[in-house]
């Protein structure tokens, strides 16, 4: 069904929504959208009484502004933030602390300043001074690594 320039948008929402084919109804909805951006409101002419504005689509493009983070403060948001536009894969830094929890689960402070927490209760022994690798695992988890060893151990940012 197509979408018509003349009608009023709640018209076409009405017409995309009474397709009975589910691919058919998604295409007359995402080529509504795509149209409902490039929109300006204009008043009806040559009217009595007060009807609502009309949508005419206009040729008018939007444009969206990009931004870039530098290297530095991705880094520092490792760990913190869900999604990163050019996401970090893996950090490195130097261990300056190490804590236990009550359930036995370590609490490492960085040379960055950042602070990981072990997230699983698997055994896993680190000092101070050890250089470790933090990675991006499969869900939105991590993994902290030592160079010298060949096994990891998952791990959450606290600060």
């Amino acid at each position: 069904m197509p979408v018509l320039a003349n009608t009023s948008l709640e018209q076409q929402l009405i017409q995309c929504g009474g397709v009975q084919d589910k691919l058919d109804r998604l295409i007359c909805y995402d080529k509504l959208a795509a149209s409902v951006g490039t929109m300006s409101i204009q008043p009806v002419a040559n009217s009595t009484e007060q009807a609502p504005p009309v949508v005419v689509a206009n040729t008018a493009s939007v444009s969206t502004a990009s931004v870039s983070e530098s290297i530095t403060s991705q880094q520092q948001e490792f760990g913190l933030k869900k999604k990163v536009e050019e996401e970090v894969e893996k950090i490195s830094a130097t261990i300056v602390n190490v804590k236990k929890d009550p359930y036995d689960a370590f609490i490492i402070t960085l040379d960055n300043g950042q602070v990981w927490k072990q997230s699983e209760s698997r055994r896993y022994k680190l000092k101070p001074g050890q250089v470790v690798s933090i990675e991006t695992g499969m869900f939105g988890s991590f993994n902290l690594g030592v160079e010298d060893r060949n096994s990891t151990t998952r791990v959450k940012r606290v600060k």
